[in-house]
């Protein structure tokens, strides 16, 4: 796995981008690898959710990219089975986290990147003393938005989404 840095159209906001730097070590069954071959509609799906709204410094927006729905669902399917096999009864939330919960989060992310060469992490975040000028939802929704260009730009600078005059198209194949 690989992380990389990119810029964001704001000083204050920083963004990262995990990619895998392996392919999937699942063995699927026949029937889900025939399922996982026809190719799915072009779409390019992004699942966000932000933390640290209002206690904390900074505030975060983190991100999965995929283009693949059919895949990122098995996925998560395999996901929830190895937290059921773990015993891991608890959602994952930065607020949450403890030196306790560390290494479990840390495994979950690593499997997640095992399972799939298809998905993306993308997060956003931003020094909130460095922007006072934003305010409540405004830096939220400043930041979603600053995820979003920056996740696009990411997206068709890696190959995964061509750009084109008519807007974006997914890479086929």
């Amino acid at each position: 796995m690989s992380l990389a840095f990119g810029p964001c159209a704001s000083a204050n906001v920083a963004t990262a981008f995990m990619t895998p730097t392996n392919t999937s070590t699942a063995e699927p069954t026949k029937e889900e690898a025939v399922v996982a071959a026809k190719p799915g509609p072009p779409v390019l799906s992004v699942y966000a959710d932000e933390s640290s709204k209002t206690k904390h410094r900074c505030l975060v927006v983190g991100s999965v990219w995929s283009t693949d729905v059919g895949r990122l669902w098995r996925v998560a399917l395999a996901l929830q089975d190895w937290k059921r096999e773990q015993g891991i009864t608890w959602d994952f939330k930065l607020s949450e986290l403890s030196k306790g919960k560390l290494e479990h989060a840390k495994a979950f992310v690593r499997k997640a990147m095992e399972l799939s060469d298809l998905i993306r992490l993308k997060i956003c975040v931003l020094d909130t003393e460095a922007a006072p000028d934003l305010r409540g939802e405004e830096r939220l929704y400043r930041l979603y938005y600053e995820l979003l260009l920056a996740g696009i730009e990411h997206e068709v600078t890696s190959g995964r989404v061509l750009s084109d005059v008519g807007g974006l198209r997914l890479r086929q194949g």
